[in-house]
């Protein structure tokens, strides 16, 4: 059976090279927020988008980006020597490397990224009392904890204010009532 999903950028080429930058929402509706934890970075999940949930997107060849965080650091995923190893997506001070590049997969208004590892980033729940959920790459086949929803990065969305309306004759104007569907 084929996969339900296609190769390619998807809802996320909306936010190619936005200053508003993208924020992800996961499959239990948390957004990506990259936080310190411990001695590094880490991208865990947040019941409400936050400033560090503002991500940026740089589009490469072959349905490919780059992910960076507010500030512009690339992120990437990086092997941890744990028992099974893990490969929590972080900053990283390097902008050359082939782990800095995702293959982008969409579905619906949702998108999914493979690392350079063959590896799906997916939502982890590693502490089941706090709800505590990490973004690595751990998934060989995208599940619904790979989707991702991109939406607009920053917190407060741009207000406009009408300054001034200049009331012109409109009766050369043909217009029509139809049902559209």
């Amino acid at each position: 059976m084929p996969p339900n999903f296609n190769k390619g950028l998807g809802q996320l080429e909306a936010y190619i090279g936005m200053m508003e930058g993208v924020a992800f929402r996961m499959d239990n509706n948390q957004y990506w927020n990259l936080v310190r934890y411990g001695q590094q970075w880490i991208i865990m999940g947040a019941p409400k988008k936050r400033q560090s949930s503002k991500f940026l997107v740089i589009s490469q060849p072959s349905s490919q980006v780059m992910l960076r965080d507010r500030d512009g650091t690339p992120l990437a995923p990086v092997e941890r020597e744990t028992s099974p190893k893990t490969y929590p997506v972080v900053p990283v001070p390097y902008s050359e490397d082939p782990n800095i590049r995702f293959t982008v997969f969409y579905k619906d208004n949702k998108v999914a990224f493979q690392a350079s590892n063959g590896l799906f980033l997916g939502r982890i729940c590693k502490d089941f009392f706090r709800w505590t959920n990490m973004l690595e790459a751990s998934m060989f086949f995208p599940d619904d904890s790979c989707f991702f929803e991109p939406l607009i990065g920053d917190i407060r969305l741009p207000i406009f204010q009408i300054l001034h309306v200049a009331p012109r004759e409109l009766s050369h104007l043909t217009y029509s009532t139809e049902l559209v569907h």
